[in-house]
């Protein structure tokens, strides 16, 4: 007879495993993994390793410190940047209140000594041009130009001075003389160390040309006051015209560029300078000599204040420019404090100083008086 086979549960449960087995792992099964599973973890395992795991990888692979970058180094923005491309609030840069009391007072003077004489108003042209080159000298000494001092202002007195008495001669007289007086006081400076003579006397002749030769011809259009009896105001008309076209077109160009100011004129030189406002002050020019001139008895048609106000629009703001070209040399702001809300006389007169030759040679191109 045939015996029954007997099989061991263990070899029934490995020969014909339930569904039980085959979908739920027991208890032994889950905490206990094969070579398998030990030898291959799974994507989850790398991600988070045990403790043990984390041990093991350390001792046979030292981790390198992650390594450090070095922080951007950021320069601080001003609130308002250098390019002068956006409108800026008008008046946060000039104390207006003074600029306009100080403004009202340069022009009550001015019009007081018109009426007076051209000698009268000469005096004043003297003290403006002796305290613009003490201005100019005291800031160039103190950047280390030594340029001597007292030389260049005497220079810039005498120059307008002899001018009005004599003539066009004085001015290069004056100028030839001022060298050599800063020749010579270069000589005797009793330094041992001379590499900084030229500069000295460089800045010396700058200081004369640019605040005396150039404010000598303002003597030279008060001079034709003189000349002809019969016509004592020509002089004084054509200087007045003139700095009242020179103001209205610093003011012009400041609101406007204020306003609605937005591509740089140069920036290099002068952020705050547009080419709205340089439109803006050359309008307001036009605008003021046309209306002043129909009160001249000097200046009488149109074609000859459209061409002098032409001339103001021109030359006055390259004298601004050249003249911010100079204090950016030097590392200053402004060339003095003695007109408040405007900075110093020099930086009040920069357009007129570089203006007055081509006013003086048009005057006497077109003589309009003769008319």
């Amino acid at each position: 007879c045939a015996l029954p086979i007997y099989t061991h549960p263990t070899m029934r449960d490995q020969t014909n495993p339930t569904s039980r087995d085959r979908s739920t792992p027991t208890s032994r099964d889950r905490s206990t993994p094969t070579s398998r599973d030990r030898s291959a973890p799974t994507s989850r395992d790398r991600a988070n390793p045990t403790s043990r795991e984390r041990r093991v990888i350390g001792d046979r692979q030292p981790r390198r410190p992650a390594p450090v970058r070095p922080e951007q180094v950021r320069r601080q923005r001003p609130d308002r940047s250098d390019s002068g491309t956006q409108p800026r609030p008008i008046g946060r840069d000039r104390n207006l209140g003074s600029a306009v009391i100080v403004g009202a007072v340069l022009a009550v003077l001015f019009i007081g000594t018109s009426r007076l004489s051209p000698a009268a108003v000469m005096a004043l042209v003297v003290v403006v041009l002796g305290v613009a080159g003490l201005e100019f000298f005291v800031q160039a000494t103190s950047r280390g130009i030594n340029a001597p001092m007292i030389i260049g202002v005497t220079a810039c007195v005498a120059s307008p001075l002899g001018t009005y008495y004599i003539g066009h001669m004085a001015m290069s007289m004056v100028v030839a003389f001022a060298f050599i007086a800063g020749g010579i006081a270069v000589i005797g400076s009793g330094e041992n160390e001379h590499s900084g003579a030229l500069v000295g006397l460089g800045g010396l002749m700058f200081g004369v040309v640019y605040v005396g030769l150039l404010g000598s011809y303002a003597a030279m259009v008060l001079r034709l006051s003189t000349l002809e009896p019969a016509l004592p105001n020509i002089g004084t008309d054509t200087l007045f015209l003139a700095v009242l076209g020179i103001a209205a077109n610093d003011i012009g160009a400041y609101f406007v560029g204020s306003a609605i100011g937005r591509t740089p004129l140069r920036p290099s030189i002068s952020p705050n300078k547009t080419f709205e406002g340089l439109i803006g002050g050359t309008i307001a020019t036009f605008a003021v000599v046309v209306i002043i001139g129909m009160q001249s008895e000097t200046w009488n048609t149109l074609i000859e204040w459209l061409l002098l106000a032409a001339v103001i629009s021109v030359f006055a703001p390259i004298g601004d420019l050249l003249e911010s070209v100079v204090k950016r040399a030097l590392g200053i702001k402004d060339f003095g404090t003695v007109l408040k809300g405007h900075g110093g006389v020099l930086d009040r007169f920069d357009g007129v100083l570089v203006s007055l030759p081509a006013i003086y040679f048009l005057a006497v191109t077109l003589a309009p008086w003769s008319s």
